[in-house]
């Protein structure tokens, strides 16, 4: 009887062993996206690529999103001051994203806060961001309340800042977005491909996730 068990419990340890040995060796790849909040390709990228492909592989993904885009800034004896491509209103976004994901470690929660904010952008452009923040908000467990009290105060500013050095920082210099760096990396062959989200990452991932067999995948 003890041997029994002791060979059960050998079999349990070998079967964690082997698991955590397989997790080990998953591969991970870094998608960093270079956004502005109102740019229509950005909105499209966001909700028909990147938000689709990461719920297939997003096990596989190590997400990171910087709101900034084309925006400019410039400071001052006043402070900083940020002009937005697609103005003030695209500002206003751009921080409440940023200070959302300032507030979540989880990039599961990251990417649905920032594709729930997209999408009612895209349905409708007219409506108020205060409600749109609200609808939002609850995903990330932070009331909307706090996330616009730091858009509209000098937290959005300091975050939109941190993000513009980082979009600043890309080598080549990012000449429009949205641009989507893998590993840290910049590929102009690949940005051709940004319609093709999920076949740019199963070929980086070299088809790992079970997501990408079969997957029609032209990306050379």
């Amino acid at each position: 009887m003890i041997r029994n068990c002791l060979t059960i419990i050998a079999f349990i340890f070998v079967a964690i062993n082997i698991k955590c040995a397989y997790e080990a060796k998953k591969q991970t790849l870094k998608v960093s996206l270079y956004y502005e909040t109102l740019c229509p390709f950005c909105m499209a990228f966001i909700n028909e690529q990147l938000y689709p492909g990461y719920q297939k592989i997003g096990d596989y993904l190590d997400l990171e999103l910087i709101p900034y885009g084309n925006a400019r800034r410039n400071k001052s004896n006043d402070g900083w001051m940020i002009e937005c491509q697609h103005g003030p209103k695209e500002c206003l976004y751009n921080k409440i994203e940023a200070c959302g994901l300032a507030r979540n470690e989880d990039q599961n929660v990251s990417i649905s806060f920032v594709y729930c904010i997209q999408k009612a952008i895209q349905m409708d452009p007219s409506a108020n961001y205060k409600l749109i923040t609200k609808k939002c908000s609850g995903i990330i467990g932070v009331s909307s309340t706090e996330i616009i009290k730091c858009a509209e105060g000098e937290e959005g500013v300091e975050l939109m800042v941190k993000n513009g050095v980082k979009t600043d920082a890309v080598q080549p210099e990012i000449q429009g977005v949205p641009t989507v760096l893998y590993n840290d990396y910049y590929n102009d062959t690949l940005e051709e491909y940004n319609d093709n989200f999920l076949g740019i990452a199963c070929k980086l991932l070299n088809d790992e996730p079970n997501a990408c067999t079969n997957l029609e995948n032209e990306i050379l």
